[in-house]
């Protein structure tokens, strides 16, 4: 399991996913394996591959998030994105939430809005987006305070866990306040789309996609 781990760390997408194709011919069942290949596709743009390995690892183990959220990105830059919604809502009725999964949901919501009543829903999501980054933000401090008062002992992780935490692609919080910006362009709320975009430049001066929700506002 380490050697396609460090591939995949590496950003040597082919051969970490010859390497899980070895796994799988050994263990058909070995549902880390279809995830990590699932990632290498998506890193690739092997489209196809990304949404077979989606339904073979969720058949085997269908509570584990990254699958869902890798297929649905596809389709959503496919312009796909009634599939891409019914791929969230298949995670949702798992009982699987996360801030990457509503971000999803949202920003595939915006793009498919035909009347302003259609962007609450995008804008509630984004809303609480952000206030569970600050609450993951907050919680990630408090663990690397614990982990340095324990002097340097060491943490035992199973390996299986390391391998599913390479497929975490944790939403950036600079798109979070961009989306939410747009959401307020696209029913024409000029002020509080420069607000939001605004309030996202405060804590993200240099992001360009900001920068550009910005000047969209002044048109």
């Amino acid at each position: 399991g380490k050697a396609h781990m460090l591939c995949t760390i590496l950003h040597r997408y082919e051969e970490s996913a010859d390497t899980c194709d070895q796994l799988l011919e050994r263990n058909e069942q070995y549902m880390p394996a279809y995830v990590c290949r699932q990632e290498c596709s998506y890193r690739m743009h092997r489209a196809q591959a990304v949404i077979d390995d989606y339904h073979r690892a969720v058949s085997i183990y269908p509570v584990f998030l990254p699958p869902y959220l890798m297929a649905a990105k596809v389709f959503f830059f496919f312009y796909r994105y009634k599939n891409a919604l019914d791929v969230i809502g298949k995670a949702r009725e798992m009982g699987l939430t996360s801030a990457e999964l509503d971000y999803s949901e949202a920003r595939t919501l915006r793009y498919m809005a035909e009347k302003k009543e259609d962007l609450d829903r995008p804008k509630e999501l984004l809303s609480s987006v952000l206030v569970q980054l600050q609450k993951e933000a907050e919680e990630k401090a408090e663990r690397e305070q614990g982990q340095n008062d324990k002097e340097g002992q060491p943490t035992v992780r199973n390996v299986e866990e390391d391998e599913m935490l390479l497929c975490a692609d944790p939403v950036e919080e600079a798109e979070v306040w961009k989306e939410l910006a747009f959401c307020y362009m696209d029913e024409k709320n000029w002020d509080m789309a420069m607000q939001t975009a605004m309030d996202g430049l405060q804590k993200f001066p240099d992001d360009s996609g900001l920068v550009y929700a910005k000047a969209g506002t002044l048109k």
